[in-house]
């Protein structure tokens, strides 16, 4: 919501900024008027709209992509977690709201006084005397007035209309209000600053669509042959105090300095003409900056085409055979090693850094050059950078002496999915994505799709979550674009024994709730069994509800006769009992 308005608000600051620069004193007034509706048309609907474009994709690769579904969570080494309050002010836990009653206050506010003119206008139209005309409905009041126009009607002095002392120019130029129905471009303009009561940007377009009315409605009156000089000076006379209501079209209007000089001002079709030509780059911008999201919609490629983007994408590939080290084949140093490596990855951003195929085989390495080179490639931008998104690994070389190792860059937590060059890197994390993260997918947000709980989601709806409920997520990474998924849930379920001694005061600290075989026990009750008296647990946290709430523990003594479905369906029950939401 608050992206949307933030956008409708510089959609409409730039549309009527380039009115109010190079339209409001051209007179061209009919093209004015409709360009000032297309303004705030415009600032509704653009945000509104979602570019996509097409981008190929590898049918292979794009099926994997849609059918992955990475694994959530590493077992556990053990049960003890420390779970924190979260700190959330009051301020913090209630902004929403107030920020709600704020704007219903206001909406309510203007509502009124929209509707408070519009039923003293009907209690005039329906107490007074009407004349009906050709093309209006003259109302006439027992008051002094200057005449002004609401749709189809005009109010006027009745002594005055009745003894024809108005002047016929004052009545055609109220004419040339009804007949070119200026009223609905004010009530358009109401009832949208009604909607967006906050935006003070609307009172100066309320401004100059009824000097553009005005203009308007001098022209034609001037195109029956009336005299301009009399005209202007008429405009003069009629400078003085009258009131107006929000919704109607008077003679009388404070910039009348301004509509003289207009009735003088001269036509320029070139002039216009120069200006509409930056009309469209100003078009052209809004559509760009102001959309919704810029979507890539992915198609599929033929083999032998999936094959030739691959081998566009940069790999960089190096080799320790015994003490002899290589960088894309090329013999390097064991000195030079940083160096040479950050050189070659110089030109790739973060995104491309840990997109890219980085391959790296080893042979025959003696045990004391393996630290040596350990500690070179550590130094390098690119291990640094897998240390900061939490995927560094402590080792390169595999364990056992005379083993080769081939493998895409080198194993990172154990949590590469896919380690082949055509097919998707996936990294799963159970923890909660870093700003640093956010930086990275900030930069490349046109490259990636988020999904949150297995619903995508534009990066602007990324940017207004919560990074506190977000428990696990996983990237997955290939040459046709990148995927994050992020959970929001961990429910895993493990057939083996709980890795935790029950007797421990400190093994179950920050856990709210326990449960065995369905029914909700203490932590005293749980000190009566062993952990070898259960067969399968399942750790089950909610990252929507506050830390004091979200975190359970379920315990099964029999796995072979109650079963993953039959888990499931206790899971089900006990959120039925208000224990927690699934």
């Amino acid at each position: 919501m608050l992206d949307y308005v933030l956008k409708f608000s510089g959609c409409l600051v730039v549309l009527y900024s380039f009115y109010r620069v190079f339209l409001e004193n051209e007179k061209n007034h009919g093209f004015k008027r409709f360009y000032l509706l297309f303004t705030l048309v415009g600032a509704i609907v653009l945000p509104l709209i979602t570019i996509s474009y097409s981008v190929e994709v590898n049918a292979i690769a794009n099926a994997n992509t849609e059918s992955a579904v990475p694994a959530i969570i590493d077992n556990p080494e053990t049960m003890y977690l420390e779970i924190t309050e979260d700190n959330v002010s009051f301020f913090e836990a209630y902004y929403p709201a107030m920020l709600w009653i704020i704007y219903v206050a206001g909406f309510v506010v203007f509502a009124i006084r929209f509707s408070k003119n519009t039923w003293r206008l009907n209690k005039l139209i329906l107490k007074n005397e009407k004349i009906w005309g050709n093309h209006s409905i003259k109302v006439l009041l027992p008051f002094s007035l200057i005449p002004y126009s609401y749709f189809n009607y005009i109010f006027v002095e009745k002594e005055a209309f009745r003894s024809k002392s108005i002047p016929q120019e004052i009545l055609e130029h109220e004419e040339a209000h009804v007949r070119q129905k200026h009223t609905l471009d004010l009530l358009i303009l109401e009832v949208l600053q009604i909607i967006f009561w906050f935006n003070p940007l609307f009172i100066f377009i309320k401004k100059s669509m009824r000097l553009n009315h005005e203009f308007l409605a001098d022209e034609a009156v001037l195109k029956q042959n009336f005299s301009p000089l009399a005209y202007s000076n008429l405009l003069l006379e009629s400078s003085i105090n009258s009131h107006q209501n929000g919704i109607t079209s008077s003679f009388k209007q404070s910039l009348i300095k301004k509509r003289i000089l207009m009735i003088s001002n001269s036509f320029s079709g070139k002039r216009i003409g120069l200006k509409m030509g930056l009309l469209l780059p100003v078009i052209c911008c809004c559509v760009y900056f102001f959309n919704n999201d810029i979507v890539a919609k992915p198609i599929p490629l033929e083999n032998q085409k999936s094959k030739a983007i691959l081998d566009k994408n940069p790999v960089i590939f190096f080799t320790v055979t015994n003490t002899q080290i290589a960088i894309n084949n090329k013999e390097v140093l064991l000195n030079d090693f940083t160096k040479k490596f950050d050189e070659a990855t110089k030109d790739f951003s973060n995104y491309e850094l840990l997109k890219a195929y980085i391959k790296f085989e080893s042979k025959d390495v003696p045990k004391d050059f393996q630290e040596k080179f350990e500690n070179e490639f550590f130094k390098t931008r690119y291990y640094k950078l897998l240390r900061e998104m939490g995927r560094g690994s402590s080792t390169l070389f595999p364990t056992k002496a005379g083993e080769v190792n081939n493998t895409p860059a080198f194993q990172v937590r154990a949590n590469l999915s896919e380690n082949r060059a055509n097919e998707p890197k996936i990294y799963n994390h159970r923890e909660t994505p870093t700003q640093k993260m956010l930086d990275v997918w900030n930069s490349n947000s046109k490259d990636m799709q988020f999904f949150l709980d297995d619903k995508m989601i534009s990066y602007s709806e990324l940017k207004s979550i919560n990074l506190k409920s977000i428990l696990s997520y996983s990237e997955q990474f290939s040459e046709t674009g990148s995927i994050i998924k992020m959970f929001t849930e961990i429910n895993d379920y493990f057939d083996k024994q709980p890795p935790v001694d029950f007797q421990n005061p400190e093994a179950l600290k920050g856990i709210q709730d326990i449960f065995i075989n369905g029914q909700k026990v203490s932590k005293e009750d749980l000190k009566a069994y062993k952990a070898s008296d259960f067969k399968a647990y399942r750790i089950f946290q909610d990252g929507k509800k506050k830390a004091s709430s979200k975190f359970q523990l379920h315990f099964y003594t029999n796995k072979a006769n109650e079963g993953r479905e039959q888990k499931l369906k206790e899971i089900e029950k006990n959120s039925e009992n208000g224990f927690f939401v699934q």
